[in-house]
């Protein structure tokens, strides 16, 4: 008997919600308003992801750019994340591998904030509780955008570019807002004339802002972490 594909979902789509302290779509992700199969909220978390979740009792999994660009689309302002899962048996008892795809840059943040526990915990204090970024300071509340987390405190100080689209401009018009914090937290808001990014290498990237080299600091497109330079990265 062939296995019940709305239950494999399912069971899926449930694990996940659990793993993540999140929560499900309402009908799955096929609803305009609440696309994709589940996420957590970002502004009660640093890490909140927007997944999509695959099942399969076969050999394998499709995963392409299509299926990348969906997910990416569908996260707005979480991040985007893939997760596999295949089962062992039609019965759908037996799980054999669960996997989860997310982007690198993701993944980079949360290997610094492991090791910042890490490194907390091995300097004889109590274990942190999380590891995601440390709440919104009060000193940020006045002139940070309030829909992108805050740089780590161990970024301080640093420069913050928040560029966004226009999703009515016939030309995708970029509008970028610049921020540099310093090292208790204050904010200055400033001009920002141009953005360029350079590769340096797969793992790097150089910042310029206004023209200038950006030692340490971030660069977020339309509410998505997409260059950190400076930390504990470098």
């Amino acid at each position: 008997m062939p296995p019940d594909r709305n239950e494999m979902a399912r069971l899926h789509e449930e694990f996940l919600a659990e793993l993540h302290d999140g929560r499900n779509s309402r009908g799955s992700g096929q609803t305009w308003q609440d696309p994709g199969d589940g996420r957590g909220n970002r502004l009660t978390t640093g890490f909140a992801f927007a997944w999509d979740g695959k099942s399969t009792c076969g050999k394998g999994i499709t995963v392409d750019r299509a299926t990348i660009a969906k997910i990416r689309e569908q996260a707005g302002g979480e991040r985007p994340e893939i997760a596999l899962r295949f089962y062992d048996t039609e019965d759908l008892e037996r799980v054999g591998e669960d996997w989860i795809a997310i982007p690198a840059a993701d993944f980079g943040e949360l290997l610094i904030a492991a090791r910042l526990t890490e490194q907390h915990t091995h300097a004889g204090a109590s274990p942190v509780p999380s590891v995601a970024p440390p709440p919104l300071p009060e000193v940020l509340r006045g002139g940070y955008p309030p829909d992108i987390p805050p740089p780590p405190h161990e970024l301080w100080p640093c420069r913050v570019i928040d560029s966004r689209h226009d999703p009515h401009s016939p030309t995708n018009e970029v509008t970028n807002s610049g921020y540099d914090i310093s090292d208790n937290g204050m904010v200055t808001e400033f001009t920002v004339t141009s953005v360029r990014v350079e590769p340096v290498s797969e793992a790097r990237r150089h910042l310029f802002v206004n023209e200038v080299l950006v030692r340490r600091g971030q660069l977020y497109v339309d509410g998505r972490l997409e260059v950190q330079v400076g930390g504990p990265l470098f």
